[in-house]
């Protein structure tokens, strides 16, 4: 275990280190005393306290990302405007009140972690890991103490794996948080949320980097290296080019086998299948799947498949109103198959004939979907990897204002599939309802996916000027749908993180 209890021992430790190691040491120590600058909204400067705090978000970002990046040239021309920022913030920032000493130093911490650029990396490294010291000191002894032992953790993790990211993957505080730090991380919150929908984003990426899990990397990186006038601009027009990427990593996160367009004569949102790359192939594993369910229903003792009335129910809408809809085919197969096969297990249905029958015909009729369409079985392996998480109420109810806002401008049949997928979610958050977790899965992916293609057509109807008096159906217009639509981003961002 690296034990420091110095800069001395810092500086030592570092020298002959490789730079990333350097400088992920010192974007993790600015991250522990990031919190400590909300008392900057409070100071009585001439600079507005946006002006302050958003250039050492950005650093903090910045020396994160080159971490991940360490010789990308471009992440470490944007770490270099983010240092300069930083540094003109935590310059201003020490004409505040000896009060807000802790916040100085906060911002000095963040600013030394992206300078790496334009210094030595282990001096850069150094400097940061000391001016998060001395603003835990500021706070308390135990705080600075707790400071020197998370930095000495970090050091041993990295010195012992080689791996830089994975020091990224647990908490910022690896031996324990102090005990002050809640109380700093719940007003530092406070703080960015009172900068609207633009704050909220970088309360998920705080709160990320403190639990061991932080945003997407590719992301963190689009952020990083948005251009110096865009960061200028302040906390609104970063946080819209902000919702701009999210949206792109969510497209590409979660592709589906179809098209979200608009329709200028009916004034809503279509859906357009991708065509079938082999139609015969497909048509005879659906007739398959015909002669099973009609084989069940005809036996003599088709009481003994009552259990399987919700898959057959299924199969029977799949049939009729999705036979040319490759993706929607495959994933009703998919999941009717596992909740056969779980049926089967726990004996509530019988392993007969007929049930080996509709097994084979929805497994091979999935397969060989996924065999001839590379996008439809790409979208697959990307739904495998989709976090189900928890969502808390009020996630849940940024959700549902969101679904409701797309189907809202949707065409009837889209509205009906957006709101069935939020009810199997809805259902296992607020009455415990044993969803399965693969129509669970189907349902939270289907939504991941359509909701920022929506968003992203609306925004560019928007500024094609067809909206407001155009683009009103059922009085909800798309101004409104982007607005209800952008906090769900961030909540849905999570599952691919």
């Amino acid at each position: 275990m690296v034990e420091f209890s110095s800069r001395e021992d810092v500086e030592a430790w570092l020298q002959g280190k490789p730079r990333d190691v350097a400088i992920a040491l010192a974007a993790r120590s600015a991250l522990r005393v990031l919190p400590m600058i909300a008392s900057l909204w409070d100071v009585d400067i001439d600079v507005p306290a946006t002006r302050l705090v958003l250039p050492l978000l950005r650093a903090t970002l910045a020396s994160s990302v080159v971490s991940k990046w360490p010789t990308d040239e471009a992440v470490a021309a944007a770490a270099t405007d983010a240092a300069s920022a930083a540094s003109d913030a935590a310059t201003s920032a020490t004409h505040a009140a000896t009060t807000h000493a802790a916040a100085t130093y906060a911002a000095f911490a963040a600013a030394f972690a992206a300078a790496f650029a334009t210094s030595d990396a282990a001096t850069s490294a150094t400097d940061a890991a000391t001016s998060a010291t001395h603003a835990a000191f500021a706070t308390s002894a135990t705080h600075a103490a707790a400071t020197y032992a998370a930095i000495g953790s970090d050091a041993s993790l990295m010195a012992g794996t080689g791996d830089v990211i994975e020091v990224y993957l647990r908490q910022v505080w690896p031996t324990g948080e102090p005990s002050s730090f809640d109380d700093q991380v719940v007003a530092f919150s406070k703080r960015l949320r009172g900068e609207g929908d633009a704050g909220d984003f970088w309360v998920r990426w705080y709160d990320g980097y403190r639990i061991g899990k932080p945003l997407d990397w590719d992301v963190q990186k689009a952020i990083a290296l948005l251009p110096d006038e865009v960061w200028q601009r302040g906390f609104e027009a970063v946080g819209e080019h902000i919702l701009e990427i999210e949206e792109r990593f969510l497209v590409t996160a979660s592709p589906l086998a179809e098209e979200i367009l608009w329709d200028d004569e009916g004034q809503n949102l279509t859906r357009q299948p991708a065509p079938a790359a082999k139609p015969d192939l497909l048509e005879t594993g659906l007739n398959k799947v015909r002669d099973a369910v009609e084989d069940i229903r005809d036996d003599t003792s088709s009481n003994q498949y009552t259990a399987l009335s919700p898959i057959l129910k299924r199969l029977d809408r799949t049939l009729a109103r999705y036979s040319d809809d490759p993706q929607r085919i495959h994933d009703d197969f998919s999941l009717s198959v596992h909740q056969l096969r779980g049926l089967v297990e726990k004996q509530e249905c019988p392993q007969d004939l007929n049930i080996d029958a509709l097994e084979a015909a929805l497994d091979t009729g999935a397969v060989d979907l996924r065999a001839s369409m590379p996008d439809l079985a790409e979208a697959v392996l990307d739904r495998a990897d989709l976090r189900v998480v928890d969502f808390s109420r009020d996630e849940l109810s940024i959700l549902e204002r969101a679904v409701e806002a797309v189907a809202g401008l949707s065409i009837d049949s889209l509205a009906a599939e957006l709101r069935e997928d939020f009810e199997i979610v809805r259902a296992s958050v607020l009455i415990g309802f044993e969803t399965d977790d693969e129509a669970r899965r189907n349902g939270l992916y289907r939504i991941s996916s359509r909701t920022p293609r929506a968003s992203h057509m609306f925004r560019k109807l928007v500024a094609a000027g067809n909206h407001a008096e155009r683009g009103v159906v059922d009085g909800v217009n798309m101004m409104k749908a982007i607005s209800e639509i952008r906090p769900a981003i961030g909540v849905l961002s999570r599952l691919f993180s």
